[in-house]
């Protein structure tokens, strides 16, 4: 969820970046495009293993 909600503010904010009037703006202060994140590989993504037992 909050990989999401980066992603989603990494788009409006190169959207902002791009658009006018916004752009020249952006350009004085050397604002550059954000990168969004990405997982590398599948283990990543993977859920973590979580036990109660008391073992």
């Amino acid at each position: 969820m909050a990989r999401r909600y980066y992603n989603g503010t990494v788009r409006d904010y190169n959207i902002m970046c791009e658009t006018f009037p916004s752009v020249f703006v952006a350009s004085m202060f050397g604002f550059k495009k954000a990168e969004f994140f990405e997982l590398a590989g599948a283990e990543e993504r993977e859920a973590p293993k979580v036990s109660f037992d008391n073992k």
